[in-house]
């Protein structure tokens, strides 16, 4: 066989093995086979037992908890060349991130790629075929601090793609694990001095199948548990022996020891042993060989200042089958103690005692048997420190000797183990100090804050301050002379325990506008407060709360003093005074009375005649609406017909006639106008027997001149019907009907208000509420802004009414000064009503056309018994008013209705004194003088509000038979 044609086998056999899926049973196996091996050539010369390792980035792969131990920051790169051409290679980048939540988060990104050259799988039956793998990592790892700094937890999320010639496939996977470590501890002997123990567990490669075609390929999910041993000095042997357990799903556990023996922190020689491994050589080897500042100059491009640079290599033997494979790293590294930063005092921090406490955050320094010890500089003088860090920025040898030659020139020097310091004796002054962390390479890193080296903090003297007077208003108008609190703030903003002094505050009024008491005492300066402070410490503030009582409303000046005794020494006492301006808030007084009237109800009652003629359009027979259906008044048609169903024995006669001067000369017509008035009053429930048709006639034509104007009026009353009946029947059905109109009218609440202000009101309100009832009104045009003296109206809207009456309702008066100061009264109470008042009782007479006398004799004692009955009661006012309709000319229905009402009033005595002669005086006492209005005053109803009912339209027959009329008023004495 040909070498060329082996090495395609070899090929094709390997990548058979990596993607193989299945097994002669047909169970679906892991696969990914990439993942199994870790990159990293001394994890590869390790046999991979690193589960429990530290102080290698590579590491993360079998245990990301170990991502919580790595440096300050680490990258590291390598390659390998497998079997059969294979090759990968392997970059990692890890640093430690300051975050809100830890200072201590590692973080490591990396990328892993396996590939391998075209081959031919089918003895060029097709194109050469290719395959590689690409994983893309991002580790986190976290000391639990809290726990311990001793144990880390660490996640890896992975991104892998797949391809093998045309298939792809990628997924996410997660690994996640614990590492935990001893402290270093001490073996008591000198070769091998200190000793560390570490222990993690993992699992990984968790995540969802691949899939290049249709059937999944689980993952090679695998536990791992670790354990390692370290023994060693810094600069002298140092030892490392590692033993790794893992168990990939669906296969056999393997296990694995690796050794490392190092000295110096130089050289490194390393092996390990796979006890399960068939494919290669059980047994693996791999060296280091590191370079850092400490054998070359710190001022190198590489491996730079407190850095290393390290080379490793690793190789497997060959064994029956594949030949030697080979993997090489490079890696770049700190090594000197890690950033930390100052934590207390703050910069720029004030300290309030004389002693403080300097703290600093922990460094570390990644060198397993390294040590740190700590160095504190202190001065007063900036410039000092300035120039040491210079030095050092230089040169660390020149830092050395700069430093020991200001030794005896610092304020303080001070080598310590832990991370604070306790410095005593502090004055009045400013401090400046720095800390660094040293190893034992003498390798130095700062303490820094916003990267600043050199902290700084204050020790003050006591600073008494009066920092504010408050007036916080009494929202209350009252009678009383007070006007709310005030408060004084004081703070000691220095740095030493204030004792034993006082304050005062005065008040003297500037500018009185009234004073409230009758003993109007002089304005002048007044003492409301003086207290003595036992102690005030650094950095405290004290609210101190008194009354403000005055009669003198208008401006105030209040004055506060701290320590006028003078007996504390202090650097500033300008702030040991301050005055304001207050302003006295409004009084006075805001009231209704306890009972209120906010609604009456004005009856206004009618009794209207029933008009018995029907009236017709032109050449018609047809009912007009009105006198079958209400409008403004009960329809005369469907009344008569209400009272026949009421009264069964009664009866009536119909008449039509028809109008020649309406073109109107068959008498039918007037014969089908009655018919149409019986048939509606039938389908109203009247029966057929109760109604007597009389013959229609048709009237003579109109002769005498009628005004063109009014022709068409008088035309359409002579095209009518007429309902009569026996005169014993005429009380019953013609009887006048009562017509009701009610009005509510809502009267306005009064309120009277006597309110002084001392400065210029912006917005004054009056607030009304009664459960679901809220309504304020905004009282405006004030003449003086200052004083709220007036009367004032809350009229209740008609729909909130209802839910008012009979109840309390509450009440205040709400004031907003401009200075956006609210104040209002205490809430009171008024009990709302309503009253009724008959305000009017009006008879309406009918008459005839042209005619005095009314329609029907009986009305007489219809009217009288009005009469009688009403002066008796609340109706104490009686007249006769006549009125005309608008036919005819404006002065002939003056004259008309004058006539009208003489006549009525003559007519109406004359009965009183021949039936009813006993009251005829107390009658004609209480009759005013009889009036006649023309056509002035069709029929209405007048409402107090100022709207006008109007019942009789001239525009309709109704309305004018209805104009044509005697009215008797009875009015209300109180009725306007």
């Amino acid at each position: 066989m040909s070498k060329k044609k082996s090495i395609y086998i070899n090929i094709v056999f390997v990548f058979l093995f990596l993607f193989s899926f299945t097994s002669a049973q047909g169970q679906v196996r892991t696969g990914s086979a990439f993942l199994k091996m870790l990159p990293g050539a001394r994890v590869q010369s390790m046999a991979t037992a690193m589960t429990g390792g530290l102080d290698e980035v590579h590491s993360i792969y079998a245990n990301p908890g170990a991502a919580g131990f790595i440096r300050e920051w680490h990258w590291s790169a390598a390659y390998s060349k497998w079997i059969a051409d294979v090759y990968n290679a392997s970059f990692v980048f890890g640093k430690r991130i300051r975050n809100p939540l830890s200072n201590q988060t590692r973080f490591v990104l990396g990328i892993l790629y396996q590939g391998m050259p075209e081959f031919d799988s089918s003895d060029h039956a097709v194109e050469n075929a290719t395959a590689n793998d690409v994983v893309v990592s991002l580790s986190i790892g976290q000391s639990l601090s809290k726990l311990s700094k001793n144990i880390a937890l660490g996640l890896n999320v992975k991104y892998l793609k797949s391809t093998l010639d045309s298939y792809n496939a990628s997924t996410i996977i997660f690994d996640t694990g614990l590492l935990a470590r001893t402290p270093k501890f001490s073996l008591g002997n000198s070769l091998l001095k200190f000793g560390i123990i570490s222990a993690g567990a993992a699992i990984t490669q968790m995540g969802s199948d691949l899939k290049f075609d249709r059937v999944g390929t689980p993952l090679p999910q695998t536990w791992r548990v670790g354990l390692s041993f370290y023994a060693g000095t810094h600069n002298g042997l140092q030892i490392q022996v590692s033993g790794d357990y893992h168990n990939v799903k669906d296969e056999d556990g393997e296990f694995g020891v690796g050794a490392e023996l190092t000295w110096g922190n130089r050289f490194s020689i390393n092996s390990g042993y796979n006890f399960n491994s068939n494919l290669m050589s059980k047994i693996s080897f791999g060296g280091t060989i590191r370079l850092d500042d400490v054998i070359t100059s710190e001022h190198t491009i590489l491996p730079g200042r407190n850095n290393a640079l390290k080379f490793e290599l690793a190789t497997i033997d060959e064994g029956e089958f594949f030949s030697r494979t080979y993997r090489g790293g490079i890696g770049h590294l700190p090594i000197g103690p890690e950033y930390f930063e100052f934590i207390n005092p703050a910069t720029d921090d004030t300290v309030k005692q004389a002693n403080a406490v300097l703290k600093w955050e922990s460094s570390r320094d990644p060198d397993l048997y390294d040590n740190i010890q700590y160095t504190l500089l202190m001065d007063r003088d900036i410039t000092k420190l300035e120039n040491l860090i210079t030095a050092y920025d230089n040169d660390t040898d020149e830092f050395f000797s700069a430093l020991s030659s200001s030794r005896s020139s610092l304020l303080k020097m001070q080598t310590v183990e832990s991370d604070s310091f306790q410095v005593n004796n502090l004055v009045t002054g400013h401090y400046y100090w720095v800390v660094f962390a040293q190893d034992l390479d003498n390798h130095i890193r700062f303490a820094e804050k916003n990267n600043l080296r050199i902290a700084h903090f204050y020790v003050p003297c006591p600073d008494i301050e009066i920092k504010n007077i408050e007036f916080e208003h009494s929202p209350w108008i009252t009678e009383d002379d007070y006007h709310g609190e005030i408060k004084i703030t004081i703070s000691n903003n220095g740095g030493l325990l204030a004792e034993n002094f006082s304050i005062v505050l005065h008040d003297s009024s500037i500018s009185p506008y009234r004073t409230l008491n009758a003993k109007k005492d002089k304005p002048g300066k007044k003492l409301i407060l003086l207290e003595t402070i036992e102690q005030l410490k650094p950095g405290e503030i004290q609210t101190f709360q008194t009354p403000w009582h005055t009669s003198h409303l208008g401006a105030h000046l209040f004055e506060a003093a701290a320590d006028i005794e003078h007996k504390l020494v202090e650097s500033d006492e300008s702030n040991n005074q301050k005055d304001t301006i207050f302003y006295t808030i409004p009084k006075g007084t805001f009231s209704t009375d306890d009972t209120a009237n906010v609604s009456v109800i004005s009856l206004v009652t009618l009794d209207l005649p029933v008009i018995s003629e029907v009236c017709f359009d032109k050449n018609s027979a047809d009912v007009k609406f009105e006198y079958l259906h209400k409008i403004a008044i009960d329809p005369p048609v469907a009344t008569i017909a209400y009272r026949l169903t009421k009264y069964r024995d009664l009866s009536i006669s119909i008449q039509g006639f028809s109008d020649p001067s309406s073109d109107e000369t068959n008498v039918e017509l007037a014969n089908r106008r009655a018919y149409a008035i019986r048939d509606s009053m039938i389908q109203l429930g009247v029966y057929e027997n109760q109604i007597k048709i009389l013959p229609g006639q048709v009237l003579p034509k109109l002769n005498k001149a009628v005004n063109p104007e009014d022709m068409k009026w008088v035309l359409e009353e002579r095209r009518y019907a007429k309902i009569s009946t026996d005169l014993a029947n005429q009380p019953i059905l013609f009887d006048l009907i009562r017509h009701k109109d009610t009005e509510q009218v809502i009267c306005p609440l009064i309120f009277k208000s006597d309110v002084t202000c001392a400065v210029t009101n912006a917005e004054v309100s009056i607030y009304c509420s009664q459960n679901t009832v809220q309504d304020s009104v905004s009282i405006e045009n004030l003449k003086d802004r200052l004083k709220i003296k007036d009367e004032h109206y809350w009229k209740i809207k008609k729909h909130e009414l209802d839910s008012c009456l009979n109840k309390n309702i509450k009440y205040h008066l709400t004031v907003i000064d401009r200075l956006g100061r609210e104040f209002q009264t205490y809430d009171q109470f008024t009990y709302l009503t309503e009253s009724q008042i008959y305000r009017q009782h009006r008879i309406i007479i009918p008459l005839k056309f042209f005619e005095t006398d009314p329609t029907h004799s009986f009305l007489f004692k219809r009217i009288f018994d009005e009469v009688n009955q009403k002066l008796s009661g609340p109706m104490k006012s009686l007249k006769f008013t006549a009125h005309a309709c608008a036919i005819g000319f404006e002065e002939v229905n003056k004259t008309l209705s004058k006539n009208r009402a003489e006549r009525f009033k003559q007519e109406f005595t004359n009965y009183c004194k021949f039936s009813h002669s006993g009251i005829l005086d107390q009658i004609l006492k209480n009759l005013d003088p009889a009036q006649g209005f023309g056509e002035s005053k069709p029929l209405a109803i007048d409402r107090l509000n100022g709207e006008r009912v109007l019942l009789g339209d001239n525009n309709t027959a109704l309305g004018r038979k209805l104009n044509r009329r005697i009215e008797v008023e009875l009015n209300s004495i109180n009725n306007d």
